[in-house]
């Protein structure tokens, strides 16, 4: 694993660990070093013999680009094992997080924005303004990157692996809370981050979503552009995703057209129920109660099918929904 890619797997292997606090870690692995004193770390560093203090640490570490190359170099000259290499490289990296502010190297961004998507995604999120300043640094990281030759979707991918979380599907979800919360910061988001993302097709279903809130017109020729670019895409988790807005905001005729589409590519049950789902609200929307009631028969009774389970066309459920959609 390269270096720069250190700190992210230690972040995982504590986000995993709070998820199931009886797996087999060891307590360096899985501290907060966010809540340790700074006394403390530089204590513990002198457990491994490197004698630092507030003083000595700044000095020192103010030649070096990022804590990746001042941890290579302060310990070039012990042969350590990789578990004391990895433990005193985390404790610079909180050292460097604390001291350097003036020096945010990228694993120090990426980590601050991978620690704000967990606190966010456990609901302890202290405050909207971290989270805002953590995404305007990444922001800065991005463009950086894209100033030294690469292209805008080149960039993400490769700063990607930098963080535990998935940054791309945090950005979705982030975006989608905001267009509820606050309109302006999710455009502005929008325009930020799309240029970056690998599969914009998401992020041009966000723009109509937030289209939709402003301009009904607009939203409208945004949702037939999206629709005739991706309608016959096999991808029946953002297709799903349309079904699900259309539904939202009433669509009703071009939600039966889609519906029948994404029935053509549905290949597991956990797909299937999905879509079962999202017919039988459509049914109730409408008032149609024997289809509504169908549906829920339906679901009733492959509750308990596994998600995964392959579903062939000959499916008799399938060739029903099939059937009240075509009817």
């Amino acid at each position: 694993m390269h270096l720069l890619e250190r700190h992210a797997l230690y972040n995982l292997i504590r986000m995993n660990w709070l998820n199931e606090p009886n797996s087999k870690v060891e307590a360096w692995q899985v501290a907060d070093y966010r809540c340790i004193p700074l006394d403390e770390i530089f204590h513990r560093l002198k457990n491994f013999k490197i004698h630092l203090d507030q003083k000595s640490f700044v000095n020192y570490a103010s030649d070096y680009g990022s804590p990746e190359d001042f941890t290579d170099d302060i310990t070039s000259d012990q042969e350590l094992s990789a578990k004391n290499s990895d433990q005193i490289y985390l404790l610079i990296f909180e050292i460097w997080r604390r001291l350097l502010t003036d020096k945010p190297s990228l694993t120090i961004i990426c980590n601050e924005l991978d620690y704000q998507i967990h606190q966010h995604d456990r609901g302890v999120s202290s405050s909207s303004t971290a989270m805002q300043a953590a995404l305007a640094s990444f922001a800065r990281a991005l463009n950086d990157n894209v100033d030294q030759g690469l292209l805008a979707k080149e960039a993400l991918s490769r700063i990607a692996p930098f963080f535990a979380n998935d940054i791309e599907s945090f950005f979705y979800d982030y975006i989608f809370e905001m267009i509820e919360a606050n309109e302006l910061y999710a455009q502005e988001l929008l325009e930020t981050f799309a240029p970056y993302l690998k599969d914009n097709k998401w992020f041009e279903l966000l723009s109509v979503r937030l289209a939709e809130r402003i301009d009904h017109k607009l939203a409208d020729k945004k949702l037939l552009r999206l629709m005739e670019e991706y309608l016959e895409s096999e991808d029946v988790d953002f297709n799903l995703e349309v079904l699900s807005y259309l539904l939202e905001v009433g669509k009703y005729s071009q939600f039966e057209f889609l519906a029948l589409q994404i029935l053509q590519f549905v290949q597991i049950e956990e797909e299937f129920q999905d879509l079962a789902t999202l017919c039988r609200d459509f049914y109730q929307q409408l008032n149609k109660k024997e289809e509504e009631t169908i549906l829920k028969q339906l679901l009733k009774e492959r509750k308990s099918l596994s998600g995964q389970k392959k579903i062939g066309k000959t499916d008799k459920d399938l060739q029903k929904l099939a059937k009240l959609l075509t009817q």
